[in-house]
């Protein structure tokens, strides 16, 4: 798969000073990606002789993120993308969000202080919290607590606008999407606010005669996203889901526990904790849990609209 090589690197946020302009093309470029817009490749492409301009500049400190590898068919076009944060105390980091790209984030431990779009005040959350983006300036969170917090990233890209991964990873870092359309009834000037909340207070939906357990915790119907639609899965050790696939939805899993496999076209995939697992739209693909450990994952459609068949599921 793409990004092969950089399984394990992280990217620092934090400009460091080293030889000239050396130290910020990587973070300059990390930003180029998260803060594409439609049709706005000049903009976001570096063209100083030290890699940056003054728009590209990250609004970063004391943060890193690393992008977490992908496992599926290769040489598909990834919808999205899952990525680690890690904010030192008195650190900050800016995710911007857009018409082509919608940001899910995981607070997985920690305290921090989000700014979201169209919320007047700032919000602080802890270890149990979500929060969507999916309009402009998208998601900016702050530490200034006394530890580390640490949180789990999907990015849900336009279908016009997927990322390659036949690319190297700085490649893919650097190079904006171009061309966004919008499907009918679009608005892009009445975007999603953003909205920030617990899981526990989302909703359980048990399905799989019991075996599964679903929150669908953004979603078009309940917050307004466009692009995706981020879901909370537990599950049964010995969980079993038949052979099936989304014909217009690409399907991510971020796998946090549980062991099993999964056939994803004609691959056969291992499942284990701190995996993620691509599926592409129109590829047929099963679970079966290894009955050792209960699963425990988050599921990102891109675009959303498979997971309403949970809420039509009837009720265990």
């Amino acid at each position: 798969m793409g990004f092969r090589h950089a399984t394990g690197r992280a990217w620092m946020l934090q400009p460091r000073r080293r030889a000239r302009g050396a130290g910020t093309r990587s973070a300059a470029r990390l930003v180029a990606l998260l803060s594409v817009g439609c049709g706005a490749a000049s903009a976001a492409r570096p063209h100083t002789a030290g890699g940056e301009t003054a728009a590209s500049r990250p609004t970063t400190a004391g943060a890193t993120l690393r992008l977490l590898e992908p496992h599926g068919p290769r040489g598909t076009a990834l919808a999205g993308l899952y990525a680690r944060i890690r904010i030192e105390p008195g650190g900050s980091v800016v995710l911007p969000a857009n018409d082509c790209q919608e940001l899910f984030a995981i607070v997985e431990s920690g305290r921090a202080r989000v700014r979201l779009a169209g919320v007047a005040e700032p919000v602080d959350v802890e270890g149990g919290w979500v929060l969507y983006a999916g309009a402009p300036p998208g998601l900016s969170l702050g530490n200034p607590f006394e530890q580390t917090v640490e949180l789990l990233l999907a990015v849900a890209r336009h279908r016009s606008a997927p990322f390659d991964p036949s690319t190297s990873l700085e490649d893919a870092l650097y190079a904006p999407p171009s061309g966004c359309t919008h499907p009918q009834g679009h608005r892009a000037q009445d975007p999603p606010p953003g909205w920030a909340g617990r899981i526990d207070d989302v909703e359980a939906l048990s399905v799989a005669a019991g075996a599964l357990s679903v929150r669908i915790v953004v979603d078009g119907p309940t917050r307004g996203a466009r692009l995706g639609a981020l879901s909370r899965l537990e599950g049964r050790a010995d969980l079993r889901v038949p052979e099936h696939l989304h014909e217009a939805s690409a399907e991510l899993l971020w796998i946090e526990a549980g062991e099993g496999s999964m056939r994803v076209g004609d691959a056969e995939l291992e499942v284990r904790p701190v995996r993620f697992v691509h599926v592409p739209a129109g590829v047929l693909h099963d679970f079966r849990g290894a009955g050792r450990e209960p699963l425990r994952a988050w599921q990102l459609y891109v675009p959303g609209g498979p997971e309403q068949r949970f809420r039509a599921a009837p009720p265990r």
